[in-house]
């Protein structure tokens, strides 16, 4: 049975189907509904979010996302000291603080 890209729930009469573009090729995604289609691309599950683009999404919110060798990602501001810094093994959960982090740093 085909799941739900977004919420992995059945997909009923009103199933939306998508190409996305996820950094090398185009794949096809199905949503269950018009709200799951319309959720950011970085919420869909890990393999559509690559490090080159969670990188860029991080450099255009004046934040710096790195690999370290432990295998842990490591979010933190351009000017910011290892106090400001943030560590986690999801690549999502990086890329979500780092909009956190870009925001609370705003107000």
């Amino acid at each position: 049975m085909k799941r739900c890209a977004q919420c992995h729930g059945k997909l009923g009469l009103g199933a939306r189907s998508r190409n996305v573009w996820n950094g090398r090729w185009w794949v096809h995604v199905v949503y269950c509904s018009t709200h799951c289609e319309a959720l950011p691309l970085w919420h869909l599950p890990e393999i559509f979010m690559t490090l080159q683009k969670a990188k860029s999404i991080a450099r255009h919110l004046g934040l710096t996302l790195r690999k370290v060798r432990s295998g842990d990602y490591r979010v933190n501001f351009r000017d910011g000291n290892e106090t400001t810094a943030y560590y986690t093994d999801n690549l999502e959960d990086a890329v979500n603080t780092a909009v956190e982090m870009a925001r609370r740093r705003a107000l």
